[in-house]
């Protein structure tokens, strides 16, 4: 009678630790699974199942799994606790895989996965960043002080300096757009607080165009401004650097002669803005990478128009952070349209 009493007590000291099993892991974000030696799921919680399309029965094997994740549990029934990271279904994951012992004997394996593809893709698009800028800033700067030493040393013709001080002159001014595109960027990523107000696009596409008069007319590109009241809730210089950034753009990319149509208007009480180009337009094959950071569609061009490869991407993050969303409309040589489309016109 004692012994059915005290095997009925541990039986149920059993279960209730299952059930409080369950209930800890169910909540967890990160996925859990528990498997025995011959591969067998013994457990998994709803965020594992989810993580690597498990049936919610437990008595599976575990298949359908990267070489890299079997090396891992090999690793982990070898007795040795191991991590690393893999790709499931285009998610990067952390997976932490340790040996289970009952009484110095190997029993299973518990594997731990965290999904940090975000964390991950910042880090490798931070790396990215970090070698583009500096491979940018070496590329004038050398110019510089090449152009600089040859005139230092005597080195330039008479009748050939003014060349080389137009080129120092032009690649400072390079530089520094550089930079100032850099910090901006570098401000947007850091999603700060920002104050916001009713603004009239026309009133941002004004002042912007004001700004970038004389670069039209250097690059001989005629500007049309076909401005109607369109009012959005928002921050007043995330939406000139919208503004500022397609226009620029639509007069640097464009021929010469070219011209610039930009349009602020109201449909379906929604605001808008929409810049159009007759310029150098762009190919299929490069719409995809338009507004990642340093991407040229046309090096030579852009060197030669004084571009730093950010502006769509300063564009981009922008738009964003005013929960719009960007259309790009554009055919190689033909030129190119972006229409930026804002949300109704209320505060948050």
């Amino acid at each position: 009678m004692n012994r059915t009493s005290r095997s009925m007590n541990r039986w149920k000291r059993l279960h209730q630790k299952q059930k409080e099993f369950i209930t800890a892991t169910s909540s967890m974000r990160e996925g859990l699974i528990l498997m025995n030696t011959d591969w067998h799921i013994l457990s998994q919680n709803p965020a594992a199942e989810k993580l690597f399309h498990l049936k919610p029965e437990n008595d599976d094997a575990f298949e359908d799994i990267s070489d890299d994740f079997k090396e891992m549990i090999k690793t982990a029934l070898a007795g040795e606790q191991n991590s690393g990271i893999i790709t499931q279904d285009e998610r990067i994951l952390r997976i932490d895989a340790s040996p289970i012992t009952s009484h110095g004997v190997l029993t299973g394996v518990s594997i731990l996965a965290y999904d940090v593809s975000d964390e991950y893709t910042a880090e490798m698009q931070r790396k990215e960043f970090t070698a583009n800028v500096s491979h940018e800033l070496k590329t004038p700067l050398q110019s510089i002080m090449g152009s600089a030493e040859l005139l230092q040393n005597h080195m330039v013709k008479k009748e050939d300096e003014d060349s080389f001080i137009n080129r120092i002159n032009a690649e400072s001014k390079r530089l520094l757009n550089l930079i100032d595109d850099i910090i901006r960027l570098s401000q947007l990523d850091e999603n700060q607080k920002m104050e916001k107000d009713h603004i009239d696009l026309k009133d941002t596409v004004k002042e912007a165009a004001d700004v970038l008069t004389k670069s039209a007319e250097e690059h001989h590109v005629t500007m049309h401004l076909d401005l109607k009241n369109a009012v959005v809730y928002g921050n007043s210089r995330l939406l000139y650097e919208i503004a500022y950034n397609l226009m620029d753009n639509a007069i640097r990319y464009n021929h010469d002669p070219g011209s610039v149509v930009v349009s602020t208007y109201t449909e379906d009480g929604l605001p808008f803005l929409k810049v159009s180009d007759t310029g150098i337009g762009i190919p299929e094959e490069d719409k995809a990478r338009i507004f990642e950071r340093f991407y040229r569609v046309d090096k030579s061009h852009s060197r030669a128009t004084g571009g730093t490869g950010l502006g769509l991407s300063i564009v981009k993050h922008a738009v964003k952070l005013c929960k719009g969303n960007i259309e790009l409309d554009s055919k190689a040589g033909e030129g190119t349209t972006f229409t930026v489309g804002f949300p109704e016109n209320t505060e948050d």
